[in-house]
């Protein structure tokens, strides 16, 4: 079985903009396309593929990614990502890469700003940790989500219903939808507890998904019950990252016959 280089000479590069981290970045991630979504996807709401293919400078030996960005005025969580799988990942290899990476971050944006972190539990664990010792601030006992990241293809996918209950449908959402769609946003952040959102925020949310053709309903009687986001998409993944059924309508099979919909389409 092959092994990882516990010692090498590990080089950390920072960079600005999605287009300079595609450049080097982009064969590693597009070869892992399926985990690499949390980073690829968001680079690639800013940076076609054939872009970032156009500009790209050749291929390195990319180990770790960590992503430290926002969307509009939105502060984003750090993300964190190795191509490596867990099973090959060791402790002195992972302390090493955290160390230099958590390392260069602390010089490059006030601690405070590291609010959340998002990744595979193994990478997640070991920053938080050391994150704590560099800067003193305290880990949260539970997790703000517990999360598992899971896949399905054309050939493993089973298809919805064709036929829905009388007065049932599922769709895109519309423009006419933006209120129905933003309260239930705000719900499903609300959730969340430690981001909330303000109606008028879920609005701007709302508006986004639906004008960029991201989210589909699960509509009863022209009453939206349930809601379904594809947000980070690259080129043969999409990932769903929003579910939500109005606690009124749960229990019914609206949230899985709706994944299953946006998942065929």
């Amino acid at each position: 079985m092959p092994g990882l280089n516990l010692n090498p000479s590990i080089r950390v590069v920072e960079h600005r903009t999605p287009e300079s981290f595609l450049s080097v970045a982009y064969p590693t991630l597009h070869h892992h396309e399926r985990s690499s979504n949390i980073i690829l996807g968001h680079a690639l709401k800013k940076v076609s593929a054939e872009a970032a293919l156009t500009g790209c400078r050749g291929t390195f030996d990319l180990e770790m990614v960590l992503a430290c960005h926002r969307v509009g005025q939105d502060d984003l969580p750090v993300f964190l990502w190795t191509p490596e799988p867990n099973s090959l990942v060791v402790p002195q290899w992972l302390t090493l890469r955290i160390t230099a990476l958590a390392d260069r971050l602390v010089s490059c944006v006030p601690a405070a700003r590291v609010f959340s972190v998002f990744g595979m539990s193994l990478l997640v664990k070991a920053f938080s940790k050391y994150w704590t010792t560099l800067t003193g601030f305290q880990i949260e006992p539970q997790p703000f989500y517990s999360a598992y990241l899971t896949y399905c293809t054309r050939e493993t996918l089973v298809a919805a219903p064709d036929h829905l209950s009388v007065g049932h449908s599922t769709r895109r959402a519309m423009p006419s939808d933006i209120e129905s769609v933003a309260q239930l946003c705000k719900e499903f952040a609300d959730d969340s507890i430690h981001f909330p959102l303000s109606l008028e925020c879920a609005r701007v949310e709302a508006n986004e998904l639906i004008s960029k053709g991201q989210i589909w309903i699960y509509e009863v009687s022209g009453t939206v019950a349930a809601i379904c986001a594809v947000t980070r998409t690259s080129l043969n993944v999409s990932a769903i990252t929003k579910v939500y059924t109005c606690p009124k309508w749960r229990r019914r099979g609206f949230a899985e016959q709706l994944v299953r919909y946006v998942t065929r389409k």
